[in-house]
């Protein structure tokens, strides 16, 4: 008797180009362990290995049992989607939490004007993840903060992002420099993710320097790192978008000639839904001030609430 579960687990590790990606991009919930037992359970019967794990590569008879499956299995999603009125492209976004909440989802009411069909997916992560379900084709556009753009893929670059030091409102220093006058550098050092472009350019502008500052706190995304500074737990990296700069309890000092930040859209290949997506992103970032003198306004505003940097 044939086991349908083995052949749809092995269409979707060959559509998401592993187990684990076919586990986070499967539409409902499945582990890894039970994809990759229904894996083993095939090539146990059919008496040889179908794939390489890492990194993913197909065998010849792996590839030939996908050629041979993906066709139906389109067919038969295509049918589902049909006839549960659910027949529109999707679009596939990836993005920091934070870019996703303030940037993406403001559009969607006039990206779904332009496309009422149009079937939506977000993953939110870090740069370096984002990065590769893009290029594992798990998502068609991310939005990343990067200090270069990437060299194989398609790049629009959207703004220009300032690096800035956060320190708590009531910090009476006024310029970055004052921080690591002397050394060593006794302050704690709160960062985003090391991944991202910001940590980059801050450890390249602390190198020319001649500056050692060990990271003390690694938040997980941006955004959480004026929380972190806020609560009092160091001194922040940040970059300029005004939406973090003014955080209550906080204060931002500018770091002129440190290098920027540039936030861009990456993708691989141009649906007719992307090309609205990128029109609508590109219009918002013109909309956006982001600049050096937004930093020197936050610092001269400690207490100023968060307020959205859009029209």
């Amino acid at each position: 008797m044939i086991n349908l579960h083995r052949y749809e687990a092995l269409y979707y590790v060959g559509t998401y180009r592993g187990i684990g990606p076919a586990a986070r991009g499967i539409p409902w919930s499945v582990s890894k362990s039970a994809i990759s037992k229904q894996i083993a359970a095939m090539e146990h019967e059919i008496g040889t290995k179908l794939f390489i794990r890492e990194p993913f590569e197909w065998l010849p008879t792996g590839q030939r049992l996908f050629d041979d499956i993906k066709p139906l299995y389109e067919r038969l999603i295509a049918h589902v989607r049909e006839t549960s009125g659910l027949s529109g492209a999707l679009l596939r976004i990836g993005a920091s939490e934070f870019v996703l909440q303030e940037y993406i989802i403001p559009l969607l009411d006039l990206l779904r004007r332009r496309h009422p069909h149009l079937r939506l997916q977000f993953q939110a992560g870090q740069r370096h993840e984002i990065d590769r379900a893009l290029r594992t084709h798990q998502v068609d556009l991310a939005i990343l903060a990067t200090d270069e753009p990437p060299e194989t893929l398609a790049w629009q670059p959207l703004l220009t992002l300032p690096l800035v030091l956060l320190v708590p409102a009531a910090d009476p220093r006024k310029e970055a420099t004052e921080v690591w006058a002397k050394a060593p550098v006794t302050e704690r050092l709160v960062t985003p993710p090391e991944s991202e472009g910001a940590c980059r350019r801050f450890s390249t502008g602390l190198r020319d320097r001649h500056v050692a500052w060990p990271v003390a706190v690694q938040a997980s995304s941006t955004a959480l790192v004026p929380w972190l500074v806020a609560a009092g737990q160091g001194v922040g990296l940040c970059v300029g978008a005004s939406s973090l700069l003014h955080r209550e309890g906080v204060r931002a000092l500018p770091l002129p000639g440190f290098r920027n930040v540039t936030v861009g859209a990456v993708w691989q290949t141009e649906t007719p839904a992307l090309r609205t997506m990128l029109e609508l992103v590109g219009q918002l970032a013109r909309k956006v001030t982001v600049t050096h003198a937004t930093a020197r306004h936050a610092a001269s505003a400690p207490n100023a609430r968060q307020r959205r940097t859009t029209h």
